[in-house]
């Protein structure tokens, strides 16, 4: 009987241990506001983005815990909130190798707007939104747009190329804007 009950305790606390650590493991969800275009020049480097205050203030802190090992190769930054998502990978220098940045819901260029509602006469709306930047470069931009009517759904991607051809179509010479 006394096994039993040892058993009981050492396994009730060995489970409360392991509740303990992975609390202190997890952060809680950030509010991370959009980056504009300027945050990305930045994003390309690590120490730019660590040391920037304009990121910090929209919730995108890089902190590192423990200083690297000195045969650390590379470092990875994973941001996440409800509508962004980041994961970008730096060499030992703090150059960027790559990375991907996704927003949810995000706001279309003015021309990419007009150009889904003008010769709409199914009564099309816009469902959802995604922009999807790679490696922080403004021309690598794909907007995907799911549109829905009262019979259909459809999914339209929109390139940089794309968007600025239909910039210059319906706004002109004026400077384009990508990032909201």
């Amino acid at each position: 009987m006394r096994t039993i009950k040892t058993f009981r305790f050492i396994t009730i606390s060995s489970l409360l241990l392991f509740v303990f650590i992975f609390e202190a493991k997890t952060q809680p969800m950030r509010d991370l506001q959009p980056l504009k275009l300027q945050d990305f020049e930045c994003m390309k480097s690590l120490e730019c983005a660590q040391n920037s205050q304009n990121l910090h203030n929209k919730g995108w802190a890089f902190v590192f815990t423990e200083p690297p090992a000195p045969y650390t190769r590379e470092f990875t930054a994973s941001m996440k909130s409800e509508d962004v998502n980041l994961n970008a990978k730096y060499n030992q220098r703090g150059d960027l190798i790559r990375a991907r940045y996704k927003r949810n819901n995000a706001a279309l260029p003015k021309c990419l707007m007009i150009h889904l509602t003008e010769d709409s006469d199914e009564d099309w709306q816009i469902k959802e939104s995604e922009l999807v930047m790679k490696n922080f470069d403004p021309a690598s931009v794909r907007y995907r747009v799911k549109l829905q009517n009262q019979t259909t759904e459809i999914l339209e991607e929109f390139d940089y190329d794309e968007i600025r051809d239909l910039h210059e179509n319906y706004e002109g010479s004026e400077k384009l804007c990508l990032l909201k």
